[in-house]
């Protein structure tokens, strides 16, 4: 019963190794999934879209519409 407990934290281990990421491979997963998927979308949006800066650990998320800018005006007191 020992040895199959030792094979079986072995096994764990190694699993647990293999699939440990570091930030920049979670990065660029998030990214890409990102890209791929439809996640925004409403009225005005023409497109979005993420890039990864690897060497800042920082992820830019753009998103374009064809919404006219309205300005506001200011009142002074």
């Amino acid at each position: 019963m020992k040895k199959i407990t030792q094979i079986a934290f072995a096994f764990a281990f190694a699993l647990f190794l293999v699939s440990c990421k570091n930030t920049k491979q979670k990065i660029q997963e998030h990214v890409s999934n990102y890209n791929n998927s439809s996640s925004i979308k409403g009225h005005g949006i023409t497109s979005t879209a993420a890039k990864a800066f690897l060497n800042d650990n920082k992820i830019e998320i753009r998103i374009e519409t064809n919404l006219e800018e309205k300005r506001c005006q200011q009142t002074g007191l």
